[in-house]
C-alpha cells in the first residue's frame, strides 16, 4: 500500500466581485493600512522612551538599550513581509512576533503594517532576554506624548527622490533590511548599466570631518569601500551631532545628490496618522484570516469527511479522514484548535500557534523518523515510539499496514507536550484496534 503526497502550491489573493467594469476588493480580505499613515505614527514615536535601561538615541528613530546585563537595539519602520510572519504571540497586550536567529541572537518584532514594523534585536542574547523590553514597549507606545527629536519629522525618500538627478531610473525604498530602517532610503538605480545602490541616511552621531563644501554647507566626503559618501551635521543633538549621509558609487555622484538634498524641504505631506499604530491580538496583519493565515503556500480547511464503516487505517490515508478520526481526541485536549489540510497532511492549530497538533498515517517503511529513534511505550499493545525534540514531541504508532504518527508543537509553556500520548491512545482504543 502506497501514498502518494502531492504538494499543490497555492496563490492566496484577494477575490473580487465585478462591478461593471470595476472590481472590488472582496470585504472578507484584510486590507493593509497606508503606509504613509503608517510613517507618520512612527515619526512621532521617541524609540528610547518605550523602554526602560540606559539609552542612546543612534537616530530619530533607533536606540540603543544596556538593561539586565544585555545589549539590544530598535529600529523602526523595518521591513516584515507576511513570509516573514509565523507563530504570532501577543506581548504588552498587542500581536507580536519572535524570531530566533540563532543561539546567540534574537529578533523581535511589533507588526504596524502587512510589510513594517518595530524591530528589537538582542545582542548576544537569547529570546527569553528581549521579552520583557517588547512588553514593556507594547504597553508604553500608545500612551506616549508625541517626540520631539531633531530630524524625526523628516522623510529620507522625499529628501532622495527630490535629490536624484532625472538621469537615474530609480526605485526608493525605506531601508528596511539595512540597520537604519526608516532613518535611511534606497535607491536602486538603472542608467545604460547597473548602477549600486544609492543611499542616504540620518544618524545621531560624532561630527563629520567638514574638510570641504557642498552648496555652501561644510561637508565630509570620504572614499568607503568601493563607494563614496558625503556627510554633514544638521546641528548638535546632546553630546552629538544630527548627520545626515549620502552615500553613492562615486564622489561626483555623492556630491551631486547632496546637493540636491541641501535644497530640498525635509519634511513629507502631512498626513493623518494611523491610530492606533500596535496590532490588536486578533487583529489580521496579513491578507488572509481564520486558520490557515499564517501557514505558508498549501492551506485549505478541512472538510468534514463521513468515516467508513470499515477499514478506517485505509481510508485515513485521506487527511480529511485523519482530521476527522483526530478532532474529538484533539478538541477536548485544545478547545480551541482548528482543523486544516497543509501539504496533504492533518493539523490542528490556533491562529496564534500557540499549539499545533499533527496526524498522518503512513505506509510501513516510508519515512520512519521516529521508530527505533526515541523512548518504546507501547500503546494498547501496539508499538509505539516517543521523540521529544525541542518544543515538538512525536508519537509513532506501528500499524500492521500503516503508521500512525502524532504530534505536539508548543510555543513556549513545554506542559501541553503531555498531551500528546492521550491523543494517540484514544485514536488508537477507539477506531485502530
Amino acid at each position: 500500500m502506497r501514498v502518494a503526497v502531492v504538494v499543490l502550491f497555492l496563490v492566496l489573493a484577494g477575490c473580487t466581485v465585478p462591478v461593471g467594469s470595476r472590481p472590488l476588493p472582496d470585504p472578507a480580505v484584510p486590507v493593509d493600512r497606508d503606509q504613509d499613515a503608517v510613517l507618520a505614527a512612527l515619526r512621532l514615536v521617541d524609540a528610547c522612551a518605550m523602554v526602560d535601561g540606559n539609552v542612546t538615541a543612534l537616530g530619530p528613530h533607533r536606540c540603543q538599550v544596556r538593561a539586565g546585563g544585555n545589549e539590544f537595539f530598535i529600529r523602526m519602520g523595518v521591513r516584515f513581509d507576511e513570509e516573514d510572519k509565523s507563530r504570532p504571540r501577543v506581548l504588552g497586550g498587542a500581536k507580536a512576533y519572535v524570531d530566533p536567529l540563532d543561539r546567540a541572537r534574537c529578533s523581535a518584532h511589533l507588526p504596524v503594517s502587512f510589510k513594517l514594523s518595530i524591530r528589537f534585536d538582542v545582542v548576544r542574547g537569547p529570546c527569553a532576554a528581549v521579552l520583557p523590553v517588547v512588553e514593556t514597549a507594547a504597553r508604553r507606545l500608545p500612551t506616549l506624548p508625541p517626540a520631539e527629536l531633531p530630524m524625526a519629522d523628516w522623510d529620507p525618500c522625499t529628501l532622495l527622490a527630490a535629490a536624484l538627478p532625472t538621469r537615474l531610473d530609480h526605485q526608493l525604498d525605506l531601508d528596511r533590511r539595512g540597520r537604519h530602517g526608516m532613518d535611511g532610503c534606497v535607491a536602486d538605480a538603472e542608467l545604460p548599466t547597473p548602477v549600486p545602490r544609492i543611499q542616504l541616511t540620518l544618524a545621531y552621531g560624532p561630527d563629520p570631518d567638514s574638510s570641504d563644501t557642498v552648496g555652501g554647507m561644510p561637508v565630509a566626503v570620504e572614499p568607503i569601500g568601493s563607494k563614496c559618501e558625503v556627510s554633514w551635521t544638521n546641528g548638535p543633538f546632546g553630546a552629538a551631532e544630527q548627520v545626515v549621509a549620502v552615500r553613492a558609487p562615486d564622489c561626483d555622484l555623492a556630491r551631486e545628490i547632496a546637493a540636491g538634498v541641501l535644497s530640498t524641504p525635509p519634511r513629507p505631506p502631512s498626513i493623518t496618522p494611523q491610530d492606533p499604530l500596535l496590532y490588536g491580538p486578533d487583529e489580521p496583519d496579513v491578507p488572509r484570516t481564520g486558520p490557515c493565515a499564517y501557514i505558508k503556500l498549501d492551506c485549505r480547511p478541512h472538510e468534514d469527511t463521513p468515516l467508513p464503516d470499515d477499514d478506517i487505517v485505509a481510508a485515513a490515508e485521506d487527511p480529511d479522514v485523519a482530521c476527522q478520526l483526530a478532532r474529538e481526541p484533539v478538541r477536548e485536549r485544545f478547545p480551541l484548535v482548528d482543523p486544516v489540510i497543509t501539504y496533504d497532511h492533518c493539523q490542528f492549530v490556533t491562529t496564534s500557534r500557540a499549539v499545533t497538533v499533527g496526524v498522518s498515517f503512513h505506509p510501513p517503511g516510508q519515512h520512519e523518523l521516529y521508530r527505533g529513534k526515541g523512548t518504546r511505550a507501547d500503546i494498547a499493545g501496539l508499538e509505539s515510539w516517543t521523540v521529544d525534540r525541542d518544543t515538538t514531541r512525536a508519537i509513532e504508532v506501528v500499524l500492521p499496514e500503516q503508521r500512525l504518527v502524532v504530534s505536539v508543537t508548543v510555543e513556549g509553556d513545554r506542559a501541553p507536550l503531555r498531551q500528546a500520548r492521550g491523543i494517540v491512545e484514544d485514536i488508537v482504543t477507539t477506531y485502530l484496534v
